[in-house]
């Protein structure tokens, strides 16, 4: 429940809080993920939490998705280039009255085609995980996931990279696949 609490206060507060930042990327036949960045509001009570949000519609195939949200607060935002300031504390040097406390919110989207690729054709489906990644679960659902250490690293690894271009592509394509086994199991 302080999942969906958490998500519901971003969603409708998203037009009244600041963001600072915002990227929508569709990774050529992998995942679409977003990441926005709000500054944290003085009244922020929320939990880091993450949320898995299953949606089949067995009728129409093509609209099967899974997602994985994730919403994390205390990371810091400068406005500030680490480049062009010497003395900001939020990239490890020096006293800076230029970094906020952020709230994070990132949104990865994979869709039935691209899980279909990681399915070994076996006589049954033992598991629930199973059950998903083939969209043979026949009900939508939303779950919340707790955030075990070796998520946070991948998150912060996909909030703090250095990436660009086709390296940036294979670099969050292996990090949304960990983030997808790490949710499933």
């Amino acid at each position: 429940m302080q999942a969906l609490t958490t998500f519901n206060y971003i969603d409708s507060a998203s037009s009244s809080q600041k963001l600072v930042y915002h990227t929508v990327q569709q990774i050529p036949g992998t995942v679409q993920y977003s990441i926005k960045r709000f500054i944290r509001p003085a009244d922020w009570m929320g939990e880091d939490v993450g949320m898995l949000r299953y949606h089949v519609e067995p009728a129409q195939k093509e609209k099967n998705y899974l997602e994985l949200r994730f919403c994390l607060s205390g990371n810091m935002y400068c406005a500030a280039d680490k480049d062009d300031c010497s003395n900001c504390n939020a990239h490890g040097v020096g006293d800076c009255n230029q970094k906020l406390e952020s709230v994070d919110v990132l949104s990865f989207v994979f869709s039935a085609s691209l899980l279909s690729q990681f399915i070994t054709s076996r006589q049954t489906n033992d598991s629930l995980s199973e059950d998903i990644l083939t969209f043979n679960h026949t009900v939508s659902f939303s779950k919340t996931l707790p955030l075990c250490n070796k998520t946070r690293v991948v998150l912060n690894g996909l909030l703090n990279h250095d990436y660009t271009d086709t390296l940036k592509n294979i670099y969050v394509n292996a990090q949304t696949q960990m983030l997808l086994l790490y949710s499933m199991d």
